[in-house]
């Protein structure tokens, strides 16, 4: 916020600056390289209105056709590439950025040693009867690795030992599955619906413990939002008893058992679910989900669907202690015989070793020999030249090892540095670390109290009871969050701004790995975001697989002007359309991003390859490239977009409700926030940012830029921490309406400063004094603030600066059009003098507005797609309301229509970008307009054209031209049109209407339409080709049975006054 454009909302509106323009990840991959062919790609972007580029290196593909002069990663040759890139990227007035190591995840290379690699933990549990002697031996921890990416790397775990741990063993434990055979065979897969599997045990037995498979394994694409009841009953003197049952919590995408790392025998991905104890012959696992599940994998191994234990393992305790991302179980505690868990106090740290003589009282007692290991994970997918270990993310030598490698090398070339504007990193795709050197003397310092007597919960033990051993787990996983966050995003800023560049990157926290989900976009200059298409329920097109909030929210608590986003990522079919990306660029716009960096744009090495070239790793990325068939109307979109992100970057975000997220370092919440109340828009606002930014001023809470919020809300509050709920309850008393949904039942550490817990309770009697514990934030928003904007599927962004409030509005669907009646929360000046502004024309008309009971409220006429931006100005001025006609249907143009497809150049000749020739294949005479694939006469080669063809036609017009406009009707996808020789629109969105004013005269009028759709057809048709017939190029073609879509001109078009 304290780097604002200096400009209001409406100047950035009207003249967007250069910065306010999209960005673009150029992707090279693997040895494609081509100094023709990157002067072409810079040009082309340029040409287009892109502001900037952000390198990635990425793959290891080899040589495609036409390139001479492969150039391998980290080689003299790719080191004066990356100095010409610099330079040509400069001179084109082009910002540069490079991701902060080769491939897209995360910060590695093969200059990093097995000991700065990303670490975790290893144990052996041995069980021994202590005789006389005291002396037990003890395996070596093992760990069974699948590197990421399954990348050719050496075998370097490189153990380290960090303490062995001894413990009477606990009543019944074993780590030993109880003998358990499925009654029927259980399937592989199962439909939406209730299922049942039952077990048999070999004999009665205890029963604590059941183990099911990974979450993300089980609900694939619904990992971040499972909607999956489990119901665990055990069979108890001839009668079934529930002794489990809960939804399964949020997951993350790696959550998977083919992807695992495991420790015998914690294999650290599998879903525990402590079980009210009992003794059972028999269980059963019911699911009931309105999702298709998996039930069973061959990548799993041999392991059952579920598995069942005499020992006492905390609730899900791979996600509580880290292990993997899960929302935290909110469940009563398991009822089971305190002497099934570990008391800390008998818990031994001995000697480390093979052998370990001790003088433990006689008895059975269980040994964990700890170690921690190079976790072998790789930046990926890279080049193997420049392919290596992941770097320490808990210890900034980690990251002091990794900049020079990548980054540091680039800024050492000739030309590069002042040129390099930026380094980025990719959202989070490299799992979890859970060791550090020292970290446990660390722990200690932080906490004050002891981390290895506590170190067995986070092996699924039960330490004193439950709750106690959460409170150490939250401990724990808040520590791996904050070394994170301070020692690897705060590191790598430091060693970014000291080499002279910005330091932007993508979601972690909250996404793949536990900790703050907003405190370490402090590091950041820009934080990013990121989101897919197409849109879809699950897998990355949901806006609960890839949310806003979190980015979003830590902008405004950290004081961060721009919020960028990875923009419209997704697989490339090549039926991309601007209208499209245009609608969910402008549902990222209603979410809170400001600045779009489309995924991709990728190098195409040469200027002789067939169009349309390279998309980015076969199936990522909407292909952005200069061989589009659209990316002639590039500039509308991007200009589009920029006017967009200077409004909202000039202005300040005007949001009602700020959500307090849990003080327990949980999951983030639902984006789609189901239940929240209608027209109110919410931040998050994190512990750090309550207790260290955050001050109530007029009966608000305000950040020190400015941003305030009228309530706060908070959903989860189980456990809280002493300061957290003083400073809540400073608020309180201050006068901010403030609601907690519920009573903290203890503290959310098991740190004791000061007196934790005496200082907890007198925090609860301020807040209740003051009325906060309270469930009912509707109540509390009907008493405080009226809703914002009021309106049936709509998304918006209030804004406001000294002028003017802003309020950007679009459909959450926009597949129709829709008139929507809203109405907005107004002042009691306003005269209804509004204006709406229409960011594909540039156009601001007055838009007056109803005012009645203190809101303004209008019938908002939203195309296809569409959306507006409505202006309330902060000094009141008249409104004037005239009353005009509605347009009038002229004349429609039904006859005389010829339409020319061109013929794309044979195979072996250079192209015209982006389509080939202009030599007609075919002319029709149109009786009516019809998709090119149904063209009537045609052969297959025409019906499949992809690019533009022209409609021609002519009209006789008498009389005024004033106001005439034309009306295209449907256009299947893109439309530049010309009339009497004159170009008049390019017109790439609904609705596809024009002023014909200028050019329309009296008598004969030649109007010409050319119409341009995506390659899709084409591709498909040169799919069922042999690859020497083939005239387009592309890493993969679509399936050659895939149906045609829909393209060209289909009216009804009109002449409107």
């Amino acid at each position: 916020m304290s780097k604002q454009m200096g400009t209001t909302g409406a100047a950035g509106f009207t003249n967007p600056p250069h910065d306010a323009y999209p960005e673009a990840w150029l992707h090279v991959q693997g040895v494609n390289v081509g100094r023709a062919g990157l002067a072409a790609d810079l040009d082309a972007l340029v040409a287009v209105g892109i502001s900037g580029i952000q390198m990635f290196q990425v793959m290891d593909t080899e040589a495609w056709p036409g390139v001479t002069e492969p150039v391998t990663c980290l080689t003299p040759p790719w080191d004066r590439f990356i100095g010409e890139l610099a330079t040509e990227t400069h001179a084109r007035g082009l910002s540069f950025t490079m991701q902060n190591c080769p491939g897209w995840t995360q910060s590695g290379g093969p200059w990093i040693r097995p000991a700065d690699a990303q670490r975790t933990l290893v144990v052996t549990r041995t069980d021994v009867d202590i005789g006389a002697d005291g002396q037990v031996a003890l395996d070596l921890p093992q760990a069974e690795i699948i590197p990421c990416w399954k990348k050719a790397m050496p075998f370097e775990p490189d153990y380290r030992e960090i303490a062995v741990l001894a413990f009477p063993t606990p009543k019944d434990d074993t780590p030993e599955p109880i003998a358990a055979e499925p009654v029927a065979p259980v399937p592989t897969q199962v439909a939406a619906g209730t299922h049942m599997i039952e077990y048999a045990f070999a004999a009665p037995c205890v029963l604590r413990t059941a183990e099911l498979p990974a979450i993300a394994s089980m609900v694939g694409g619904w990992s971040y939002h499972p909607q999956t009841r489990v119901r665990i009953e055990a069979r108890v003197d001839g009668a079934w008893r529930i002794v489990a049952e809960t939804d399964l919590p949020c997951a993350n995408f790696q959550d998977l058992d083919e992807a695992r790392l495991y420790v015998q025998p914690y294999e650290t991905k599998r879903f525990v679910l402590a079980l009210d104890e009992t003794v059972a012959t028999a269980a059963r696992v019911t699911l009931v989900s309105p999702i298709a599940l998996v039930l069973q994998d061959s990548s799993w191994g041999e392991k059952a669907f579920a598995r069942f234990f005499s020992g006492a393992q905390k609730d899900d305790w791979r996600g509580e202690a880290g292990w993997t991302l899960h929302a935290l179980l909110r469940r009563p505690a398991p009822k089971q015989d305190p002497r099934a868990w570990v008391k800390r106090a008998d818990v031994r740290v001995l000697p480390n070793g093979a052998t370990v003589k001790t003088q433990l009282p006689p008895g059975k007692w269980t040994f964990l020999r700890v170690g921690h290991i190079n976790v072998m994970r790789v930046n990926a997918p890279a080049p193997v030249a420049a392919t290596g270990w992941e770097c320490n993310k808990l210890d900034p030598r980690g990251a002091r090892a990794h900049f020079p490698g990548y980054i540091g090398r680039v800024l050492a070339q000739p030309g590069v540095k002042g040129k390099l504007a930026k380094m980025i990193l990719d959202s989070w795709e490299c799992g979890s670390q859970l060791w550090t050197e020292h970290l446990g003397k660390t722990f200690e310092t932080r906490y004050g109290y002891g981390f290895f007597t506590n170190m067995p919960a986070i092996f699924g033990f039960v330490i004193d009871d439950p709750t106690t051993t959460r409170r150490f787990q939250t401990d724990f996983r808040r520590l791996i969050g904050e070394l994170v966050s301070e020692n690897y995003y705060g590191e790598l800023g430091r060693l970014a701004r000291a080499a002279g560049i910005q330091f932007d990157f993508e979601t972690a926290f909250g996404d793949i790995t536990p900790g703050d989900i907003l405190e370490y976009y402090k590091h950041a200059d820009v934080p990013m975001c990121e989101f897919w298409c197409p849109r879809g329920p699950c897998w990355c097109g949901s806006d609960r697989f890839k949310p806003f909030h979190p980015t979003v929210s830590a902008a405004r608590m950290y004081g961060k002007r721009r919020v960028a986003a990875e923009a419209l990522t997704g697989t490339p079919l090549w039926t991309e359309r601007l209208r499209e990306l245009k609608h969910l660029a402008d549902r990222a716009f209603a979410k809170g991003v400001t600045h779009m960096v489309f995924n991709a744009f990728p190098h195409q090495p040469t200027v002789t390859q067939p169009p349309p070239g390279a998309a980015f790793g076969v199936t990522i990325g909407t292909a952005f490239t200069r061989g589009q068939t659209w990316w002639s109307f590039m500039p509308g979109f991007t200009r589009y977009l920029a006017r967009i992100g200077a409004m909202l970057e000039s202005t300040t975000p005007e949001t009602d409700v700020l959500w307090v997220l849990s003080d327990e370092v949980d999951h983030r919440p639902d984006e789609l926030a189901p239940g929240f109340p209608a027209g109110y828009n919410f931040d998050f606002a994190n512990p750090d940012a309550i207790l260290n930014r955050l001050t109530a001023q007029n009966g608000r809470v305000a950040t020190p830029e400015g941003i305030a919020w009228r309530v706060l809300w908070m959903p989860s509050a189980e456990r809280l921490r002493a300061a957290m709920a003083e400073k809540l309850a400073a608020f309180a008393e201050a006068g901010v309406p403030i609601a907690i949904a519920e009573r903290p039942v203890s503290s959310a550490t098991l740190a004791d400063p000061d007196g934790e817990a005496a200082r907890l309770a007198a925090a609860v009697a301020r807040l209740a004094a003051c009325g906060a514990f309270s469930s009912d934030l509707k109540g509390l928003l009907v008493k405080t603030v009226a809703p914002d904007l009021l309106g049936d599927g709509l998304l918006w962004s209030h804004r406001a600066d000294a002028e003017n409030d802003y309020w950007f509005v679009t459909d959450d669907d926009g597949v129709v059009a829709r008139a929507v009646d809203a109405s907005i929360r107004t002042t009691p000046d306003d005269t209804g003098a509004w204006q709406a502004w229409n960011a594909v024309s540039g156009e601001k008309r007055a838009f007056p507005m109803t005012i009645a009971n203190g809101r303004a409220a209008a019938r908002l006429e939203l195309p296809v797609n569409g959306a507006i931006i409505l202006v309330r100005p902060k000094q009141p001025v008249p409104c004037v309301r005239e009353t005009s006609a509605s347009p009038q249907t002229v004349l429609t143009l039904t006859s005389g229509w010829s339409l020319a497809i061109p013929r794309i150049p044979a195979p072996g000749t250079v192209p015209t970008p982006p389509l080939g020739g202009d030599t007609p294949s075919a002319t029709f005479a149109l009786s009516s307009f019809v998709a090119w694939k149904d063209l009537p006469g045609a052969d297959a080669e025409t019906r499949a054209f992809s690019g533009t063809a022209t409609y021609k036609t002519s009209f006789d017009w008498t009389g005024s031209t004033a106001g005439a406009t034309l009306d295209l009707g449907r256009v299947e996808a893109c439309a530049r049109v010309k009339l009497n020789g004159r170009e008049i629109a390019a017109l790439w969105c609904e609705p596809y209407r024009c002023d014909l004013s200028d050019a329309l005269k009296e008598g004969r009028n030649d109007l010409i339409v050319e119409v341009t759709d995506s390659w899709h057809n084409r591709l498909v048709y040169d799919a069922a080709l042999p690859e020497a017939e083939r005239k387009t190029w592309v890493l993969q073609y679509p399936e050659k049975d895939r149906a045609y879509v829909e393209s060209g001109l289909f009216g009804p078009v009109t002449v409107q006054q």
